[in-house]
């Protein structure tokens, strides 16, 4: 009786530790979204080779110093369709813009790494170049990073908005498995009609660590260079359309009916004289910012240089006019990440309102529950704003594009590989603890009572 006993409650043991091992295995089942920024993570620096393996221990950097921006001497100019043409052996790795205001230079880091050679011939090279060896900016402090952390954790826990995996992916943060899951499926399934929702789908599966070329099976990249008539869609469009080609090296295929300068072209026929772009659903501001953002690795053209220039001399005099006091948080932020691309600190004096600067201004929206609401009066914090504050904080964080992944994606990454610690999906592990469970439970009632009728039976006899 006593071994009877004993056998049904070390049954029951291991039911309970069957269901805590299933909560526990479901909790950490969350895909984590690269770039890191966390502990002894590795990043490619502009030569270096996209390799498939990656190091999936995590970490922070320590480094203090950010990129350096420098001068080039003026020479000739490249072609739009490819700023990196020149030979890496000797081209320039910065370029240099200079503004109407005092004649104050700004610069601009366009890299001259080649792409890796294991491109396919039927692909023009791309033209973006590696990310720099992200550093610790001298601007970010801890009052920052308290900030940075307690947005992430206020959008990780709704998980929801059009910049989610842009804003977690370049904060390095986990998310959970089956909205990871959700999203790529709805962007599989989607035929796209417009070119801002396809361009958001592309850059937002970069940096879930997705090839947007494979996202189940579908290529978003491919989409978004045979999209028709680019001429006809608004900036906004044209300058995501650019930023998600530019998010990871993706080659364009030479007879694509959109090559990137295609875009570049439409782009700057939309600006107007006074150097705003606009559309019609979008505050002026914000979209000049984000087409900076989108022109930034181009600045070794003539003619979007001169855009450029344009572009920050009207920023400049909005803000020398406004001081931006009135403006959303969503427009702080953009403008913050549209003057990084360009190397323009966010203490810049021309984007400075006494002791106060951008990032100042855009704190003033923040919410006591972590996130930031829209505008400074709101009551509650915003999806859409809170993203946009977490991609500005990662462009003055690392003093560089929040657009672009900070380690290029190998070509044989897909939504159906693992990649920089993203584990099993949620519905492999439900499968599996539930069987566990299953079992454990089937072991517990069916072997007593086995036993019972044994003995029941050899009494008889």
């Amino acid at each position: 009786m006593k071994q009877f006993l004993f056998l049904r409650r070390g049954l029951a043991v291991l039911l309970a530790s069957a269901v805590l091992i299933t909560g526990a295995v479901l909790t950490s089942a969350e895909p984590e979204l690269p770039p890191s920024d966390q502990e002894n993570s590795e990043f490619l620096s502009s030569n270096d080779q996209p390799s498939s393996e990656v190091d999936n221990s995590s970490s922070d950097i320590t480094t203090d110093v950010p990129p350096e921006s420098g001068t080039v001497q003026s020479g000739e100019d490249s072609s739009m369709e490819d700023p990196a043409s020149s030979d890496s052996s000797d081209a320039e790795s910065t370029d240099s813009i200079v503004t109407s205001e005092d004649s104050s230079a700004l610069t601009s880091s366009v890299s001259s790494a080649s792409p890796p050679s294991s491109r396919t011939s039927s692909r023009a090279p791309s033209t973006r170049p590696q990310q720099p060896t992200p550093t610790i900016s001298p601007e970010w402090n801890d009052d920052l990073d308290r900030i940075y952390n307690n947005a992430c954790d206020w959008l990780r826990q709704r998980q929801d908005g059009e910049l989610f995996f842009i804003a977690m992916g370049g904060a390095g943060r986990s998310i959970d498995s089956r909205q990871y899951g959700a999203f790529l499926s709805t962007v599989s399934d989607n035929t796209y009609t417009e070119l801002y929702p396809l361009a958001l789908a592309a850059i937002n599966a970069t940096f879930c660590g997705v090839q947007a070329t494979n996202v189940n099976g579908t290529d978003l990249i491919t989409q978004l260079v045979s999209f028709p008539d680019i001429e006809s869609c608004d900036a906004k469009a044209l300058a995501y359309a650019l930023l998600a080609l530019d998010s990871n090296p993706y080659d364009v295929p030479q007879d694509a009916k959109n090559s990137r300068k295609d875009f570049i072209t439409a782009l700057l026929n939309q600006q107007n004289e006074d150097g705003r772009f606009e559309t019609q659903t979008s505050d002026s501001i914000s979209t000049t910012a984000i087409c900076l953002s989108a022109l930034s690795t181009y600045v070794n053209d003539s003619k979007v240089r001169t855009a450029v220039n344009n572009g920050v001399s009207y920023l400049q005099a909005e803000f020398k006019s406004t001081k931006f006091k009135s403006e959303s948080s969503i427009v702080l932020s953009r403008v913050i990440a549209g003057l990084t691309c360009l190397n323009i600190n966010i203490n810049d004096s021309r984007f400075a309102n006494g002791s106060q600067n951008l990032c100042d201004l855009l704190q003033n929206h923040l919410s006591s529950d972590g996130g930031f609401k829209k505008m400074s009066n709101d009551a509650a914090s915003d999806y859409l704003s809170t993203e946009s504050a977490i991609i500005a904080l990662t462009a003055i964080k690392y003093f560089t594009s929040p657009y672009v992944i900070r380690q290029s994606l190998p070509e044989s990454v897909s939504s159906t590989s693992r990649f920089n610690g993203i584990k099993e999906s949620g519905w492999y592990w439900w499968l599996l603890c539930s069987a566990g469970v299953v079992i454990a439970g089937g072991l517990a009632v069916g072997i007593p009572i086995y036993l019972k009728k044994k003995k029941k039976s050899s009494e008889t006899e």
